[in-house]
């Protein structure tokens, strides 16, 4: 299933469904008047009503994805909490899109700033897609001595292109994937900081575990689901 499309009809499901509905119920009255009159285009507005029918059914499931995502949301909001983070810091889950290509998607918004979802990414941005090729925990501080551009540039090869995507006040980073799909893992929590300290290298893992202890098993649960 493609992620980056459930997750535009879910972003955008209530406008989506009702569009739907509405082409459906038209499309099986016209069809309804077509048969009493015996016309043969009737049989063509069968089959548009029974394609938007389908397209109903593939929205109810996008409608748990939504749910699921929304549980997942749930959890960011109280994995920020219980870290102690602030305002400015930021997390979010990513999931794994095509294996074969290195390419995953952002399943949520950042919390707190409600930015970002549905995203494409590949392995070469930075921590996030180490964590999906090593399936360990990585943490970064930008050295003091660098610009944000330097760094991303110099430890993680980010091109002039791919930098451009980036928030450049980020001073610290965290990724910690979730569950295993082949080789690589399933998602990745991720989360970072305008304070370089808040996810130094020497606190990664006090953060895993604080994370595993009571979050990581709920979060594969879920994942797994979606």
């Amino acid at each position: 299933m493609n992620h980056t499309f459930r997750i535009f009809v879910a972003s955008n499901r209530v406008v989506i469904v009702s569009l739907i509905t509405g082409i459906a119920s038209a499309s099986l009255a016209i069809c309804l008047h077509l048969f009493k009159a015996s016309s043969p285009w009737a049989y063509t507005f069968l089959v548009v009503y029974a394609i938007f029918q389908g397209l109903l059914v593939y929205a109810a499931s996008v409608q748990t994805f939504y749910s699921k995502v929304a549980l997942l949301d749930s959890l960011l909001r109280a994995i920020h909490s219980d870290l102690g983070l602030l305002a400015t810091d930021r997390i979010a889950i990513h999931i794994l899109l095509d294996g074969k290509a290195q390419t995953y998607v952002q399943l949520t918004n950042y919390y707190p700033t409600k930015t970002g979802m549905g995203r494409v990414f590949h392995f070469t941005y930075g921590l996030t897609g180490r964590s999906f090729k090593t399936r360990l925990p990585t943490a970064y501080k930008t050295p003091i001595a660098l610009t944000f551009n330097e760094a991303m540039t110099r430890d993680w090869a980010y091109t002039t292109e791919e930098r451009m995507r980036l928030t450049q006040d980020r001073r610290s980073f965290f990724a910690m994937p979730v569950g295993q799909e082949g080789e690589m893992a399933r998602g990745v929590i991720y989360m970072d900081s305008s304070n370089s300290e808040t996810f130094a290298p020497e606190r990664m893992e006090q953060i895993s575990k604080r994370i595993a202890a009571t979050f990581l098993s709920i979060v594969e649960g879920l994942l797994v689901a979606t």
